[in-house]
Parts: C-alpha cells; sequence; structure tokens
C-alpha cells in the first residue's frame, strides 16, 4: 500500500520523478547525484517510478542516515529485487538499473526495515548513462548479493528461533563474490554477508573465517565503509566469543563499538555493549560486565530498542547469578520473562530459562532447576541452537550428578564433549570435563578424573572463564586432599579463591574458603581451619539476605548447612583442646545462626509492621497471587509449582520494597549475653542438639553459661530416633477377635520394643541427670524433631518445651497479644464428608474422606465449659469455614483449639492443612482448608494454639530450619505457643488428655507446660491409655512463661 500522507513522502516523489523524466532522453557523461532526504514514520511506504532509456543503466544509492530501510525494486516482466544493508547507520544500499533494449520504468519503493521504528535515506540516482562492461559488472554483482542476502534472511536464524540451513546460500555467495572481484568494498559486504549467514545458522568457526576474509579487503568509501567494517568486527567478535576467546571477542567488538560511535549508530552500540558485558562476564571481570550492561540498556532505551533491551536486562541477571547474589539475580530474570511476554526473544528466553535453572539449583530446588532446563532446552531445540543446547544438557548432567545419577550424568557430560569438540566450544568444553571428572572421582577412577579436571582447569584458565577455572581447582584441591597431598590441595585452593575473589564470585569464594578450611582442618591446624570458616559462613548470610522470595531464600540457606557443619567441628575441636577458651559458646552460637531463620525473618516483619508501608498495587498483586495459588493446588503438580513460584516472588518483592530491609536481610547476630538472657527466668535448662558427620553435639545451656557434649554422627542417631518413633507412633494391636491374653501379650511386647527403642536413642545421646525442679527447654535437630523427649526424659516436674531455635524466641515473645487465656475460640466438628446428616442432600462420601471424630468434638465442648463463656466463640458444621476464619478477630482470644483432622503433605509442606468444612449450608462444594501457607498471611497473636486431633508438630524439615509444620506456620502467624502430636493420635485418647490439660490450664492455673506435664502423667496412669502411643505425642512448642 502507498501512502502520500506526509509532506517529505510527496516531495520526494516528486523532485526524484521530476528528475527521472528530465532524463529520460538525456543519456549523457556521468554526474553527481543529487541527494534527497527522507523521513520515513511508522507505517510509511513510499513508491516511485525511474525511467531508464534503452541500452543505459542509472546506478541508484540509498544512504541510511538513521535506522534502516528496506527497498524494493519492480519492473515490468522482471522479477521483485528486495535490496537491504544491516549494517546499521551510514551504510548504504546500491544498485545499478539496466534498461536492455527497451526503455524500462522501474518502481522503487522504501519503507523502514524494522516496523516498530522510524527511518531516516538519503536516496540519490545518477544520471543515465550508456551501459559499459564496469556498469554489467557491477550490476550483476549487485544482483547476486541481492539474491544471498536474500536467501540469507529467508533462512533465519537460532536467535530467532527460525534456523534453516540452505546450501544454495553459500553458492550464491561464492557467485557475487565472482562477479565482484575488482570492487573491494562490495566484496567487504559480501563476506560480511555470509560471515553472518554462518552465525545465524550456529557455525561459529565458519563465520570467524569469513569475517576475517572481509576484514582483509580494502574499502575507502567514508562512513559507509567504516560501517561495513564495523559489521564484519562485530559478527567475528561473536563467533570467538562463542568460541571460547573471550579476549579476541572484546578486541573485536571494542574496535566495532569505535566505529558505530563514529557512525552515531545507537541500535548496534546498544548491541556491542552488551556482547562485551557478556564476554567481560565470561573472563570473571563481573564489575566491568555490569558496569558495562547498565550501559548497553541505556543505549537501547535511548536507541528504542526493545529486542536489546531485553537481552542485556538477561545478561545483568546472569552477572548477578555468576557473582553470587541470587535474590538480584532472580528479579533481574523475572523482569527479563516479563519483557518477553511483550517481545519475544527465542534465543533470550532460552538464556533466561537455563540461568533460571542454574539458580534453583543453587538454592536447592532440584524440581524447579529441573524444570527450568527442560523449558530451556525445548526453546534451543527448536530454534536449532547448537550451543544452547549443549550448555543446557551439561546443566542437566549436573542436576543428575547432584542426585546421585552417575550413569545418567556421565552420558549427558560425555554426549555434550562430543558437541563441544566438534563445535570448538572452549568453555563448554570445559565444563563437560569437570563434570566427567567429578563422576570419575566419585567412581573412584581417580587418575581419570585428575586427567579430565587438569584439562578443564587449563582450558578455562587460557580462555579466561572464570567460573569454570574455579570449578575445576576445587575439585582438583578435593582429590589431593583425599590422597593426603597437603600442599597440592592447599595451592589448588588458594588459585580457586584468588580467581573468585578476582571475579566477585561470592559462592566461589565460600566454596574456595570451606575447602581451605577442609584442608587444614585434616592436618590439625585448628586456628587456619577457624580461620577460613568464619568468613565463609559471612558470604553465605550476606547472599542469603540478599535473596527477597522467602521460599527460595530457605531453600538456599539448607542447602549451605554443611558449612555451618564445618565451623561447629572445628569449634569444638577446639573447645576439646582448651576447655575453658568458649569456644562451646561460639559452636552453639554459630548454629543458632543457622536455626529457624525463616520464622525469626517472619517474625521480624511483623515487628516491622511490614504491610503497612507497601504499595498497594504489591499488596493486590500478593492477593492475586494467592488467589492463583490456591486454584494450582488442585490442578497438576507443574501448575502449583509456577504459581507457588510467583507467589514467592511477589513476596520477596513486598519484602524487598520496606525501608528498613536491612534490619530483615541482616539481623544482628546471637550473642552469649542475648542466650542467656533469654534463660535467666529460674529452674530453666535448655539442651541444644546438632547432628552432623561424623560427630554430633549437645550443649545444655542455662542462665550461669555452657557445657557441651561429643555425640555420634548424625547417621546413627537419626536412625535410632527414625526406629523409636516407628515404634512409639503405632497403635498397640489388640485385635478384637483375639483371646484377651493374646492382647494383653502384643500390648507388653509392643511397650517393651518402645522401651527398649527409647533406651537405645537415650544411651546415643547421653542424656545427663534430669536437673531437680528445673523447667526443660529441647532444641532438637533432625530427626529428633520427630520423637517424644518425654520417653527420653521421663521425669520432668515443671514440664517441657521445644523451640526451633533459642533465638527464635525473642521474636516469638516481641508479638503483642491481649486476649485472655480463657477467652476460647473453638473450631469443631466441621462438614467434611458427602454422607453428613447435616447436609441437605447427602451422598457417598469420597474413599480418602476422613473418619468423623466424635470424641473430638466432646473434648471441644468440654472445653466450653471451662472457659468464659462471654469471651469464647463456639465455630463448628458450616461456620466451620476459610471464609469464617479469614474474618475471625484473632487477638480477642487467648486460646485458640482446633478438633479437627489435619492433613500433612510432606512433598509440599504449604499444602498441609486444617481439614475446615467442604460444604455451604445449602450443600454446594467449597475449599474446605486452612493451609499452612494460608497461615503466613493471617494474625494471630494468640497465646496458645492446640491442634487436638492431628499430627500438627510433624513437617519435612530443611537444613537447620526445623519441621516445616502447621505448628509452625502459626508461630508464623503470631502464636505464643503451640500444642499438637507428632502422629495421628486416637480420638478417644485425644479427648481424656485434653480434659486433663484444660483441667490444669484453666481451672488450677497452670502454665502450658505443667498443665500437658500433668496431662500426660495422668494418662498413662490409666491403663487403657498407659501405652505411650497415647499420650507421649503431645509436644508443646514455644515459649515456657
Amino acid at each position: 500500500m502507498v501512502t502520500a500522507c506526509r509532506i517529505a513522502s510527496i516531495l520526494f516523489a516528486v523532485l526524484l520523478v521530476a528528475a527521472a523524466q528530465a532524463r529520460a532522453n538525456d543519456v549523457g557523461e556521468p554526474s553527481a547525484a543529487e541527494a534527497i532526504r527522507v523521513q520515513l514514520a511508522l507505517g510509511d511506504v513510499v513508491a516511485l517510478p525511474l525511467d531508464v532509456p534503452a541500452h543505459a543503466s542509472t546506478e541508484i544509492g540509498l544512504d541510511q542516515a538513521e535506522g534502516a530501510v528496506e527497498a524494493q525494486l519492480t519492473a515490468p516482466a522482471r522479477a521483485p529485487i528486495r535490496l537491504r544493508n544491516d549494517a546499521g547507520r551510514s551504510s548504504r544500499i546500491d544498485y545499478v538499473l539496466n534498461a536492455g533494449d527497451q526503455p524500462t520504468r522501474w518502481t522503487l519503493t522504501v519503507s523502514s526495515a524494522r516496523p516498530n521504528r522510524p527511518a531516516i535515506v538519503e536516496v540519490m540516482a545518477a544520471r543515465p548513462q550508456p551501459t559499459t562492461a564496469r556498469l554489467t559488472a557491477r550490476a550483476e554483482a549487485l544482483q547476486r548479493l541481492a539474491e544471498a542476502e536474500a536467501l540469507r534472511r529467508t533462512a533465519g536464524s537460532q536467535e530467532t528461533g527460525m534456523a534453516k540451513d540452505d546450501v544454495a546460500i553459500e553458492a550464491a555467495y561464492e557467485r557475487a563474490l565472482f562477479a565482484a572481484a575488482a570492487d573491494g568494498c562490495l566484496q567487504l559486504r559480501i563476506e560480511t554477508g555470509r560471515a553472518r549467514y554462518h552465525f545465524a545458522q550456529g557455525r561459529y568457526r565458519e563465520a570467524r573465517q569469513a569475517a576475517e576474509a572481509a576484514l582483509a579487503l580494502h574499502c575507502d568509501d567514508g562512513l559507509a565503509g567504516e560501517a561495513e567494517r564495523a559489521a564484519a568486527l562485530r559478527t567475528r567478535g561473536a563467533a570467538l566469543g562463542y568460541l571460547g576467546d573471550f579476549a579476541g571477542a572484546i578486541a573485536d567488538q571494542t574496535a566495532a563499538l569505535a566505529l558505530y560511535r563514529r557512525t552515531g549508530d545507537l541500535a548496534y552500540q546498544a548491541l556491542l555493549l552488551g556482547n562485551l558485558s557478556a564476554n567481560h562476564r565470561a573472563l570473571g571481570d563481573t564489575e566491568r560486565a555490569l558496569s558495562t550492561a547498565n550501559e548497553a540498556l541505556a543505549t537501547a532505551e535511548r536507541a528504542g530498542d526493545a529486542r536489546r533491551a531485553v537481552f542485556v536486562q538477561e545478561s545483568i541477571a546472569a552477572i548477578r547469578l555468576q557473582r553470587g547474589e541470587l535474590g538480584p539475580a532472580l528479579s533481574a530474570y523475572q523482569l527479563t520473562l516479563d519483557a518477553l511476554r511483550t517481545t519475544p526473544y527465542p534465543r533470550v528466553e532460552g538464556m533466561a530459562w537455563n540461568d533460571l535453572g542454574l539458580l534453583y539449583r543453587q538454592t536447592g530446588d532440584r524440581a524447579a532447576a529441573r524444570d527450568a532446563l527442560e523449558r530451556a532446552a525445548s526453546i534451543w531445540r527448536d530454534s536449532g541452537d547448537v550451543s544452547g543446547l549443549a550448555e543446557v544438557q551439561l546443566n542437566l548432567a549436573d542436576l543428575d550428578l547432584d542426585e546421585g545419577g552417575l550413569d545418567a550424568a556421565w552420558q549427558g557430560y560425555r554426549a555434550a564433549l562430543d558437541i563441544d569438540l566438534a563445535q570448538g566450544f572452549r568453555r563448554e568444553e570445559a565444563h563437560a570435563r569437570i563434570g566427567l571428572g567429578s563422576v570419575a572421582a566419585l567412581r573412584g577412577e581417580d587418575a581419570e578424573a585428575r586427567g579430565h579436571l587438569e584439562v578443564a582447569a587449563a582450558l578455562a584458565e587460557s580462555i579466561g572463564a572464570s567460573a569454570n577455572a574455579v570449578a575445576a581447582r576445587l575439585a582438583l584441591a578435593e582429590l589431593a586432599r583425599r590422597h593426603g597431598d597437603h600442599d597440592a590441595a592447599a595451592r589448588a585452593a588458594a588459585t580457586a579463591l584468588d580467581q573468585a575473589r578476582r571475579a566477585h564470585d561470592v559462592s566461589g569464594q565460600a566454596q574456595a574458603l570451606i575447602v581451605r578450611a577442609r584442608l587444614a582442618l585434616s592436618v590439625g591446624d585448628l586456628a587456619a581451619a577457624h580461620a577460613a570458616a568464619a568468613p565463609a559462613l559471612d558470604l553465605i548470610e550476606d547472599a542469603r539476605g540478599a535473596i527477597d522470595p522467602p521460599q527460595l531464600r530457605s531453600r538456599y540457606f539448607a542447602t549451605r548447612r554443611d558449612a555451618y557443619d564445618l565451623a561447629i567441628e572445628i569449634l569444638m575441636r577446639r573447645h576439646a583442646v582448651q576447655p575453658d577458651a568458649g569456644y562451646a559458646m561460639q559452636a552453639f552460637l554459630v548454629s543458632e545462626r543457622a536455626r529457624a531463620r525463616a520464622l525469626q525473618d517472619r517474625l521480624g516483619e511483623r515487628r516491622l509492621s511490614l504491610p503497612d508501608t507497601i504499595d498497594l498495587g504489591l499488596l493486590e498483586a500478593e492477593r492475586t497471587a494467592e488467589l492463583a495459588w490456591r486454584s494450582a493446588a488442585a490442578r497438576d503438580e507443574a501448575a502449583l509449582a509456577e504459581a507457588q513460584r510467583t507467589l514467592d516472588a511477589v513476596r520477596g518483592q513486598i519484602r524487598a520494597q520496606h525501608p528498613r530491609y536491612a534490619e530483615l536481610a541482616h539481623p544482628p547476630r546471637p550473642t552469649p549475653e542475648s542466650m542467656l538472657t533469654l534463660l535467666r527466668d529460674a529452674g530453666v535448662v535448655a539442651d541444644s542438639w546438632w547432628l552432623a558427620e561424623p560427630h554430633s553435639y549437645r550443649w545444655r545451656i542455662t542462665a550461669a553459661g555452657v557445657s557441651a557434649t561429643t555425640l555420634p554422627g548424625r547417621t546413627t542417631i537419626e536412625r535410632a530416633a527414625l526406629r523409636l518413633r516407628e515404634r512409639v507412633a503405632t497403635a498397640p494391636v489388640a485385635a478384637s477377635a483375639a483371646p484377651i491374653e493374646r492382647i494383653a501379650a502384643d500390648e507388653i511386647a509392643h511397650d517393651a520394643a518402645v522401651d527398649v527403642a527409647a533406651r537405645a536413642l537415650a544411651t546415643l545421646l547421653d542424656l545427663p541427670e534430669a536437673a531437680d525442679g528445673a523447667l526443660h527447654v529441647t532444641i532438637p535437630d533432625g530427626a529428633l524433631a520427630w520423637v517424644p523427649f518425654a520417653l527420653l526424659e521421663p521425669d520432668v516436674p515443671r514440664g517441657r518445651v521445644y523451640l526451633p531455635g533459642l533465638s527464635a524466641l525473642a521474636g516469638i515473645r516481641a508479638v503483642a497479644r491481649g486476649g485472655a487465656p480463657d477467652a476460647v475460640a473453638i473450631v469443631a466438628d466441621p462438614v467434611v464428608r458427602a454422607d453428613d446428616p447435616r447436609l441437605p442432600q447427602t451422598g457417598a462420601p469420597a474413599i480418602d474422606a476422613p473418619a468423623p471424630l466424635p470424641y473430638a468434638r466432646r473434648e471441644a465442648r468440654a472445653l466450653l465449659a471451662l472457659a468464659d463463656r462471654r469471651a469464647s466463640r463456639w465455630i463448628d458444621g458450616f461456620d466451620a469455614s476459610r471464609q469464617t476464619l479469614a474474618a475471625l478477630s484473632w487477638a480477642r482470644y487467648g486460646t485458640v483449639h482446633f478438633a479437627t483432622h489435619a492433613r500433612l503433605d510432606v512433598a509440599r509442606p504449604e499444602l498441609s492443612a486444617i481439614v475446615l468444612s467442604a460444604y455451604t449450608a445449602d450443600g454446594t462444594p467449597q475449599d474446605g482448608v486452612l493451609r499452612a501457607d494460608d497461615l503466613y498471611t493471617l494474625d494471630v497473636p494468640v497465646d496458645l494454639v492446640v491442634l487436638g486431633a492431628c499430627d500438627g508438630a510433624v513437617g519435612p524439615i530443611q537444613g537447620a530450619e526445623g519441621p516445616f509444620s502447621l505448628a509452625r506456620a502459626f508461630f508464623h502467624a503470631g502464636a505464643r505457643r503451640v500444642l499438637a502430636s507428632l502422629w495421628a493420635v486416637d480420638d478417644r485418647a485425644g479427648a481424656a488428655l485434653m480434659d486433663h490439660f484444660y483441667e490444669g490450664l484453666l481451672r488450677q492455673g497452670l502454665l502450658p507446660p505443667q498443665a500437658l506435664e500433668r496431662a500426660q502423667r495422668k494418662l498413662r496412669a490409666e491403663p487403657r491409655w498407659a501405652a505411650p502411643y497415647y499420650w507421649a505425642g503431645y509436644v508443646l512448642q514455644g515459649d515456657w512463661r
């Protein structure tokens, strides 16, 4: 469609047509053409006729003054000719129009080559002149170039996701070169076009060779020639980067950037700055990489180049990731993916998902990592991106290795290495050899491992790939340490640490320091080991503080537990040498730095009143993400994982926006004074456990100080703990059809098995004598959180409480609470089954429908009789719903009692839930659960939460966080303490225990620890409930006051 809506376009057409008509019958000597400047706005298309006399030729030129244009020449009985030059601003499009035996009218159509950006072009048409051999040869060369370039564009590229190889394209460039044998400038354009074709198809060696051929040619054509040379330089530089010659790439790209600054081409300046940033990053110079990337982003935005801007955003994210700044990296990747929704860019999308896979792997979320890497592989497979596929194959092999799949990992590394060697991908070759060396080392094939790792280290260092060099040197250090070659190991670790520091690689520095600490520990140099381990912990905690999304932060921290294990081992060995030097207290403080950090973060957010200062748009985004998450919970696992990541990201943005964020990211560290102050109450004794290999530890802390005991390794203790849990959490055998003697014998055997398992664990834990009249605080670790210490230390009259960490106690106590203890909210007996008679129309219950809890309802009624009825609230039946609890003013109550089922989800603890009414009063199904994740958003500042008929104290354990259970979720919501069970309890026994508990709490005025101890003592005194299964599972978590 021809538009003539703008004066400039009309004037251009009139002037050029007039000039052409005036010369139509005047074939004279060549003369300089007058340039006409044309501005093409968005959507403008200009068409004009050009008349060429018989036996004459006319040279036309289009100088691209701003942006890029696409031209097309058409004439009767001739094929259309498409013309374009991608060398950028100041480059020229040339063509020679030959009329032949008859006068010919050509039509030249010009438009912007980039639909979203305007362009300015200066058009020149020389005076027609008789056709000569020179003009004929030049016309043929330009025609061949136009054909080759049109074919190149139809072949697509890996960058756009539509690469298509075609041997005819190479032949077209060869024909063009042959025809342009005497024209250096034209040959430069042809060789550069061929280089760009090879690059687009992923043939980087051939692209480099063609670009070198182009750069060897002489072309003295002012700014137009400089633009062509810049195109050759940037193409060779990009190819060198893929081939691992990062220094060479930087040299070419710097030279091209200087030329583009002379031509004033902002778009290519942005491209080159982005590529320079990537190559500085590959060399480990992340400071320069980041400053160059920021300059690239600003330049791309000035140029209005959305695709280049999204490329640079991904590059900034990758720099943050390489530096170990996982929180900023994740935010940058989210910005990139958001931008890709409006600016599709397959190569960048593949890069973003690949790097997100690396990030999730570093944070221990292997399922999310594999999902992200598979997305990248799919994108790169569709586009035929060989280099991208080689990289993602290596990253998937790394995941296989993490999961212990040595054969799968070896196959992945081997296949990737074959591709890397064939294509010349040297950085990826180093990665593959590190992987093969790691697999060989795990198989005990040390000679093969050393061979691969030494080649990888030398290769990575020769090309400046710092991340690969650090990984290879650390693997060599571990290999040397295993063989007792301390000097070689120390040298390798020192080299890795130096490389990581120069690259500002936080993760690499921490790993190198940990290796150095292990080396020093292995030769007994405890001071040097301590000096290396301490800054490693600082780096890890700084990285943790920079991660905003809470779940991602927890997963990352859980993967770094080994550093805390090592630091504690070092300090406890120093304690063994110098028992009075305070090392036991230092070791305990290190354990506290690792414990319950997610809970402490949440309590810190409450203290700062986080939502009060947050942008309303973010809060609305959180609500939307929560609804999407609840909806996904009922669908497939992939949808749920994606919804969870989105929700986590929004919560991270909310946290980061808070003006006092630094207090959350870097809370005060525990000190001896702060810990002992928490235990200043008379007669309080705390036992804190840390399970590790080769030794575990117990610290006994009182207001007077700390003592320490060394115990067997984690595996031994956890095996005994799980054996006890298996015995005690199983109901005593009581088959009603069996003779009474058989039932009695089975119960005796069951109790004996529990007793044997409890004694075995108690022996391993080397429990000290119970302190007379002391209240016990138990801070368990690992599987110890799943066993009842009431079986191991039965004589504790003042009772016992459990804490995830002593440091968390300060935050728990800081929450303001005002409800009286006898102001009770009771949630009981919701409508959960389709056969419930309270429904207007009943049906068959689901196979997995929870069983009725008649005794739980009775226990709740008994509690209401003891409570202050005027201040209390009874919530049951249809009213016991999500909607009711979401609107409840929790702060009015001192105690909240749930007499209903719970649902434990070990794989996804955020889906663990309290079961509420699954139906409305008219029988309509509804979401009938209060999930753990819901509790994180509620404000429940109550003194006591009781989960009466469920295993609410159990959940999966990450690192040193403790169980992610429903009980923990209530602490996040503001509860002071939670009474819950370690296993699903008998309904009748639970009701009996609750009667005793509330009688002591509300009638006798006992504190919750004493009330629970009294209730358990009374229950086990009754023969029918004497077995520990019925009473030992209830544990009180939180504050003892």
